[in-house]
């Protein structure tokens, strides 16, 4: 009888996702028994107590099929042959009991032991899926219906300790991780509607609105396949979830995204400090730190967090172009709370500070700004606006997130003060996020303070880890402490490092790995740093000077003002704010566009010196063009014009703020109104100077004593002064979007001197083109009926950008806003290559071809032109191979700015040639739609998820499309999409921009 030999490594069972006996060795596992009646006779054994069973249980748990005799002979004859291939010592006993050794180590052992000691994670972690899965052998019912007794409390032990580590790492600000764990746990036992509100929870957690969608679908299908009804749980978190994701902002374009690393301590603090606010404890909680150390993405995270939890989530941020403008924080604070549930019930007594704070509260409060001494004003504010935090606390627990407290104007800081001072028992949690050293930080009696540090080499180690695997390269081991050394501890700094290695190509992230096809100019450019500051010095002039323009602002700006101030078309503006957007120089929002961080509008401004002032007055003047009646617009023009010394534009903003604050029934005279515009006293000489040239009709308050004044005649003589200083005018009240014919129909309204409509026998109102590419179609000139005038077949042919004029005799005209003219069936899309290098080989315009061997990388850049006149918010360039697999072989080129005429992007192209010989082409299309595996799969959103193999994914179009693609640069393809003239899930004839780029293999 052979023996193994006793220095062999000890035997492993594996019982949990696989059944395999085997023994570990440095060139891996060696499988020594697999499924089988032996086998499954280990594993009993192996739970059995003491590893001991009666040889009689053992014959009715897997010989049942026998009878007696026969069974226990059978037995003897495994025990044999186990023997004979593992040594006597592997099973013994006598000829009553049957005994396994103890030297044989189970996973199932070792999560029991897990189990044991409360050890969540190792319970997670020794839990590969479930135990005997699919085993079933003649005669062996009973050891059936054991293994799923013991299947089935396995289970149920690794499903409680995989909630309590998701809400763990959700708790520590690591939502990826939690995902994927709450993926494993659903997929478990995907009939438990506890493991989906789990999955919901970290999808939310983690702002992965577009996967939560997804998730959201397949549940509702679970529920219907099963004809039943949520539970009231899973009800309420379907209802909220799908509100926060209709509610939640569009993604950006991808950016290098790491997991929360090394802020595990102050995301948990942060959220037991929600967990006490829940409870009735008001807590301020103050992050403090350098530029660039993650407070942002603290708050950022915390908000993700608390929104998937369902809780009520304001976001604030105070910025650098608002610091000089009195009461800006407090206004923005007060217009989003006082459009919060709960709002409703604040005390008449601070509605009228309240909308003297956030005059757009004025259609929902209804009440005028109070009179009263100027120097009673900060505190008639703050109290309004801490009466307004308690009435929304009243019907929910808040929290309140703050972030760049130090742009916070003074007064908007004295007001938080006496919020912070006045904490009490409100279900309010306050976050508040500022640099160190710039005033001193807000405190009470309920305020904690958290210092965040620089990141230590470990936590940048997991940084870079986090976002991909790093190879067993020298390199590699390198790449954690260059990064460290290059970013000082910043995160930002760190991700800013990488983002630029990645940028010219000296890094990469390949299948989940990090590459460095240059590790020399990698190392190189980690040792300079300093990554922002080639990126911004690389830009192209017009570029710089958006982003420049975003640094002077200090605040959002719209793009159409960005238009304006560089000299561009709205088109263009477009593309180039999404391209800084995706060099991670800048950021979109919902008031427009703004620097992506303090560091880089820093390194901006140092360069601008003397021009400084005339960035200014640019700015002021576009923001007073398309101020459109926003207070908010019209007090940044004026301090940007203030400091670009335009004492007329100064002039020019006053009056339309004053028209403004007159309209709401503020009773102040105007000095003390241009005043509070300036953020300056009333003994200015600026404000004497606005005030010596404003229209009379503005500088006369409304005196309270308003009887002696009709009975002097005072307040006729004012009036009939006034209305000589107004105009009739012509004034457009339906602005048309760029559907033909124009929807809704252009209307324009004659007002008199009154202000009052007005129609005259015969008056007629003629339209024309200010600017733009083409003319008007249909009747450009429209009878006034009863004060009105309405273009109802007016049309614009020629796509493009367009402005419209109204006139008629005696009346100041009115221009449009300007107008889009959209796709038609004869301006579809277009995408053309322009010119390319792949392979090192120059490609033609005409028939662009390259040639390579068998399996050979296609590596290279290729220009790229195109035209659409969408103005979808979703409108990409995507890429695909006709060879390999086409729902693996698609990817995204570029998000696309639109509307655009001929703008050009460059696609780099790093792709595994195809192996066979022959004709393959290359793919390249551009259409609207929710990401590019609709596009590239021939699937409209409207379906639900793309659906390949249908006939139409875009890698299988034949020779003859292809050819058409080469030569007009569009293509009608049949698209999956339900139709309202088509019908639900009908192939419809769309228009999709495409290039082809032949790939021949010898």
């Amino acid at each position: 009888m052979s023996a193994h030999p006793s220095h062999h490594a000890p035997l492993r069972l594996r019982l949990l996702g696989g059944m395999r006996l085997h023994r570990p060795g440095p060139g891996g596992a060696e499988v020594v028994l697999g499924p089988g009646k032996a086998f499954a006779l280990v594993a009993y054994l192996s739970c059995a107590p003491h590893q001991t069973i009666r040889r009689e249980e053992a014959v009715e748990l897997l010989w049942a099929d026998r009878d007696v005799t026969h069974g226990r002979n059978s037995l003897r004859q495994t025990i044999w042959t186990l023997r004979q291939r593992f040594g006597d010592t592997v099973i013994t006993g006598d000829d009553d009991t049957v005994t396994l050794s103890p030297d044989i180590v189970s996973d199932r052992d070792e999560m029991l032991q897990a189990i044991e000691r409360a050890d969540p994670a190792a319970v997670v972690a020794r839990y590969a899926g479930p135990f005997l899965p699919a085993f079933a052998v003649p005669g062996g019912l009973a050891f059936e219906q054991w293994a799923d007794g013991e299947r089935a409390r396995l289970r149920t032990a690794f499903l409680r300790a995989g909630e309590t580590v998701v809400r763990a790492q959700l708790g520590r600000g690591e939502p990826t991780a939690a995902t994927s764990l709450a993926r494993r746990i659903n997929a478990e036992d995907p009939l438990r509607e506890s493991g989906w509100r789990l999955l919901l929870e970290a999808l939310s957690a983690s702002g992965d609105w577009l996967g939560l969608a997804v998730e959201l679908d397949a549940l509702d299908a679970m529920l219907t396949g099963e004809h039943r009804e949520p539970e009231p749980a899973t009800a309420e978190w379907i209802r909220r979830l799908r509100s926060t994701a209709s509610m939640a902002e569009s993604p950006p374009p991808a950016t290098l995204r790491p997991d929360l690393v090394g802020r595990e301590r102050e995301f948990a603090t942060l959220i037991s400090a929600w967990t006490a606010a829940q409870g009735g404890r008001a807590t301020h909680v103050h992050l403090t730190g350098a530029a660039g150390l993650g407070k942002s993405r603290l708050l950022a995270d915390l908000r993700q967090r608390l929104r998937g939890l369902g809780a009520v989530v304001l976001t604030q941020r105070a910025r650098p172009g608002e610091r000089e403008l009195p009461w800006t924080l407090a206004g923005d604070l007060a217009g989003t709370l006082g459009a919060v549930p709960g709002s409703g019930a604040v005390p008449p007594a601070v509605l009228g500070d309240l909308v003297d704070l956030a005059p757009g509260l004025s259609s929902r409060f209804g009440a005028a700004p109070p009179p009263g001494p100027l120097r009673e004003l900060p505190r008639r504010r703050a109290m309004a606006v801490t009466e307004l935090i308690n009435a929304v606390t009243e019907e929910a627990p808040l929290a309140l997130l703050i972030d760049d407290l130090h742009w916070a104007d003074d007064a908007s800081y004295d007001a938080l003060q006496v919020l912070v001072n006045r904490l009490e028992r409100q279900p309010l949690l306050l976050v508040t996020a500022s640099r160190p050293d710039y005033r001193p930080d807000l405190r009470g009696l309920a305020t904690q303070q958290i210092t965040i540090d620089p990141l230590p080499p470990e936590a940048t180690f997991d940084l870079v880890t986090s976002l991909a695997r790093l190879p067993g390269t020298a390199w590699a081991a390198r790449l954690p402490g260059s990064v460290h050394q290059a970013s000082e501890g910043s995160p930002l700094a760190a991700i800013e490092s990488l983002a630029y290695a990645i940028s010219t190509g000296a890094l990469a992230i390949r299948e989940g790995e990090w590459d460095a096809p240059l590790p020399d100019v990698l190392e190189a450019q980690l040792r300079r740093g300093g990554s922002v500051g080639a990126i911004i010095q690389a830009l192209e002039p017009s570029r710089r000077e958006l982003l420049v323009a975003l640094a002077v602002a200090g605040t959002p700006l719209p793009g159409t003002s960005l238009s304006v101030i560089g000299g561009q078309s709205d088109a263009v503006t477009a593309q180039s704010l999404v391209a800084l957007e995706r060099d991670g120089l800048a950021r979109s929002g919902p008031g427009g566009w703004e620097v992506a961080h303090d560091r880089t509008r820093d390194l901006l401004l140092e360069t601008l010196g003397e021009e400084l002032p005339a960035a200014h007055r640019r700015i002021g003047l576009a923001l007073l063009d398309h101020a459109d009646g926003s207070v908010a617009a019209l007090r940044k023009a004026a301090l940007h014009l203030r400091l670009g010394r335009d004492i007329a534009g100064v002039r020019r903003a006053a009056i339309g703020y004053l028209r403004l604050r007159r309209a709401t029934g503020d009773p102040r005279a105007a000095s003390a109104i241009v005043a509070d515009l300036l953020g300056t006293g009333l003994e200015d000489v600026l404000v004497r100077s606005v005030l010596r040239e404003l229209p009379l009709s503005l500088r006369i308050p409304h005196f309270p004593r308003r009887a002696a004044m009709v009975a002097s005649g005072l307040v006729p003589l004012l009036l009939a002064g006034a209305l000589l200083l107004q105009r009739p005018h012509l004034d457009l009240v339906a602005t048309p979007l760029g559907a033909g014919p124009l929807t809704p129909p252009p209307t324009v309204e004659l007002r008199g001197i009154t202000g009052r409509a007005v129609s005259r026998p015969g008056d007629t109102v003629r339209v024309e083109v200010a600017s733009g590419p083409g003319a008007l179609v249909g009747n450009v000139a429209v009878a006034v009926v009863d004060g009105r005038a309405r273009f109802d077949d007016l049309d614009l042919q020629v796509p493009g950008n367009y402005v419209l004029r109204f006139t008629s005799p005696g009346f100041t005209p009115v221009v449009s806003d300007t107008i889009r003219a959209g796709l038609t069936s004869a301006n579809p899309p277009r995408l053309r290559v322009l010119r390319g290098t792949l392979n090192n080989r120059p490609i033609r315009p005409d028939n662009p071809e390259i040639t390579i061997r068998p399996g050979e990388a296609i590596v290279g850049t290729v220009e790229m032109s195109y035209s659409t006149y969408w103005s979808a918010a979703a409108v990409f360039m995507c890429g695909g191979t006709s060879w390999g697999q086409p729902a693996a072989s698609w990817w995204t080129v570029y998000p696309l700015a639109t509307p655009a005429e001929g703008a050009k992007r460059t696609a780099t192209l790093n792709i595994k040639g195809p192996v066979s010989p022959g004709m393959h082409h290359i793919i390249l299309a551009l259409y609207a739609d929710r990401s590019c595996d609709y596009v590239m799969s021939g699937t409209n959103w409207t379906i639900g998820e793309p659906v390949w193999g249908d006939g139409n994914d875009l890698s299988g179009w034949g020779a003859r499309d292809l050819d058409a693609a080469r030569q007009t640069g569009s293509m009608t393809i049949q698209q999956l999409r339900n139709h309202v003239e088509f019908g639900p899930r009908a192939m419809v004839p769309t228009a999709v921009g495409a290039a082809v780029i032949t790939v021949r293999v010898e």
